[in-house]
């Protein structure tokens, strides 16, 4: 850490989506406002910021070519139509680019470019070639589920009714076809009302666990005869449960089986694998760069990118806290910032920290010490503050299983 920032370190922004509002989302905190992401672009440019990409950023770190002082690069994850709507105009009107990293199985399957900026989803095939083609958003992998398994025989919840699900991958497992529209409609029916959630992993990263079919469909043929969604308005349904099928009491002793290391191995890189090759395929270009979905990643899975042709990929938050994107680097590994403004202390909102937020993590990647200082200080006084005012804004449901 200096005094004075290394203006040579280059910057990776992370973001999501921009301008998704008043969305019954259990994620919606990915999404940014959209003039404070205008205010971020326009510190960015103020400041003399230049954006490149991440071919760019691979040939500095691999020392091929130095790029030029305050490079950064900004990149964008899942392929939201907001990207498209929101991002590629005010890239433009910044003379900027960017990176969004695709998810195939939630590319819309409509065709057309869209102009109504009041719809969520995702981008669609058109929309990718046109920001691809033009150099805005250069479009990039996020492998091919972007879901979560069921990895363990524990028992967490029971899908039931809810304002906000916290687990949307289970109706994406259920109807892949429509996975790109789990924004705009209700899909908790697209999973029997009753169905176990066992403990689960990210898609690339836990080898699957399948219960015991035969048992899991007893507990939904009891819910479904006795009343279905209307089973869970009792106060009493977990009781109920409980005492018709006492395997629910044990805590992971549910029947069932695992992957084998071989079949889950196989799994991983078929996915990697035909990810890769449907975006090349789509866009007629190479696709090199490789975002972990929800930052899973284990040492298995490296070495199977590695296999499935990928140059670089990103490194978790939790990984080398202490890696720079800068020459001498390991070229392949990309340590990204959180475009997120939104300040966060044990699953609590502490603050709304504005584009200056967002400019302190960009700098302290630098290496600038004033910023790193800046940001401790202003974060240790929000947590404090979070103690003399009680925070109801909670990030997530609170689990209903016990």
């Amino acid at each position: 850490m200096l005094w004075k920032r290394d203006k040579s370190i280059v910057p990776v922004v992370m973001f999501h989506s921009i301008g998704i509002v008043n969305l019954p989302w259990i994620w919606s905190t990915l999404s940014e406002n959209l003039a404070t992401f205008e205010q971020v672009l326009a510190k960015l440019s103020q400041r003399g910021f230049r954006t490149v990409g991440l071919a760019d950023l691979y040939d500095h770190m691999a020392g091929v070519r130095r790029l030029p002082d305050n490079s950064i690069v900004l990149t964008f994850d899942d392929g939201y139509l907001d990207n498209w709507l929101n991002v590629a105009p005010l890239l433009r009107k910044y003379g900027m680019c960017a990176t969004v990293y695709v998810t195939p199985e939630f590319v819309d399957k409509c065709s057309g470019l869209r102009s109504n900026t009041a719809v969520e989803g995702f981008m669609n095939w058109d929309e990718l070639r046109a920001v691809d083609k033009e150099g805005v958003l250069d479009v990039q992998c996020h492998a091919l589920t972007h879901t979560w398994y069921f990895a363990g025989p524990k028992i967490v919840d029971i899908h039931r009714p809810m304002a906000v699900t916290p687990y949307p991958w289970l109706f994406w497992n259920a109807r892949p076809d429509r996975k790109p529209y789990y924004l705009n409609e209700n899909q908790q029916d697209f999973v029997p009302w009753g169905q176990p959630v066992f403990e689960h992993e990210k898609s690339l990263i836990g080898r699957q666990f399948t219960p015991d079919t035969q048992l899991v469909n007893e507990i939904l043929g009891y819910v479904e005869d006795n009343g279905g969604a209307r089973f869970f308005a009792g106060r009493d349904w977990q009781e109920k449960l409980k005492s018709q099928f006492p395997v629910l009491h044990s805590s992971g002793k549910f029947p069932g089986t695992f992957e084998s290391e071989e079949e889950y191995q196989d799994r991983v890189l078929g996915e990697l694998t035909e990810s890769r090759q449907i975006i090349e395929r789509e866009l007629d270009k190479p696709v090199e760069f490789l975002a972990w979905p929800g930052g899973g990643v284990n040492e298995a899975v490296v070495e199977l990118a590695k296999q499935a042709g990928f140059k670089s990929w990103t490194l978790s938050s939790w990984q080398k806290p202490d890696f720079k994107n800068q020459q001498g680097s390991n070229a392949h590994e990309i340590k990204r910032v959180s475009g997120r403004n939104k300040v966060f202390w044990r699953k609590r909102l502490l603050k709304v920290g504005g584009s200056s937020w967002v400019m302190l993590k960009v700098l302290t990647h630098q290496g600038s010490l004033p910023s790193k200082l800046i940001g401790v200080c202003k974060r240790f006084i929000w947590i404090v503050a979070s103690y003399l005012k009680v925070q109801t804004d909670a990030t997530e449901p609170k689990n209903g299983w016990r």
